[in-house]
């Protein structure tokens, strides 16, 4: 089974992915930090995409990602925020797509799964 992690403070973001990965086929871990999404990321080599918000109280997006790709530069990362002004550093940082949180952000998620995760 494939692997997800989701990591979103807010609790409706992190649920509505976590349902739609899941209709997916996919297996899904799930935290509301930073610091939570490299400890699975840490523990779990077997991932097949991270999305992470980028704001996030205990440790941000930014600072996990960097710290995931100091381990694990395969593994697809969609960076989400409703900045869209923070897409050129989670790009530059690391994240292989930036999606801008919205109505549609669950479309563009999908679309990128299936472009990207076999």
């Amino acid at each position: 089974m494939k692997k997800a992690l989701i990591v979103d403070d807010s609790t409706a973001s992190r649920s509505t992915m976590v349902a739609s990965l899941q209709q997916k086929g996919y297996e899904v871990l799930a935290g509301e930090n930073g610091e939570i999404g490299l400890n699975f990321a840490q523990n779990n080599s077997d991932l097949k995409v991270i999305i992470s918000d980028i704001n996030m109280p205990v440790m941000d997006g930014f600072e996990m990602i960097k710290k995931i790709r100091g381990f694990n530069t395969k593994v697809p990362i969609i960076a989400l925020s409703v900045d869209e002004e923070k897409g050129n550093e989670a790009l530059g940082i690391g994240a292989t797509a930036f999606i801008i949180k919205s109505a549609n952000s669950g479309e563009e998620i999908k679309q990128f799964l299936d472009k990207y995760i076999k």
